[in-house]
């Protein structure tokens, strides 16, 4: 018998709607925007990467390594809204736009 776990991560409209419930933050909550910068660990959200910042897309890295969804990455680059990243022991592997990872702090 094989298990199925799927995760779904509902929008705020999306839970509003299902729940009935109207949502919304407090007037003085502040806002947190993360803004990768060289060096920090992310999460690949995809499963493919490029050759270069709009280039090719390609599902192995540089170094031959394949690129899976949820991949553990460290940004070595930024140029205009794509990073350059590398594996965890360093090795390049390829371009991402920025909204394609998730930063790990």
């Amino acid at each position: 018998m094989k298990v199925t776990i799927v995760y779904l991560f509902l929008s705020a409209k999306s839970i509003e709607a299902q729940y009935n419930i109207i949502l919304q933050s407090s007037s003085n909550a502040k806002r947190t925007t993360f803004i990768p910068q060289i060096g920090d660990s992310a999460i690949l959200c995809s499963s493919y990467i490029y050759s270069l910042p709009d280039g090719e897309k390609i599902t192995k890295g540089d170094d031959g390594i394949a690129v899976q969804f949820g991949m553990p990455v460290v940004i070595s680059e930024l140029t205009n809204g794509w990073c350059r990243i590398n594996s965890i022991f360093n090795a390049p592997i390829g371009y991402i736009p920025i909204q394609d990872i998730e930063i790990i702090k």
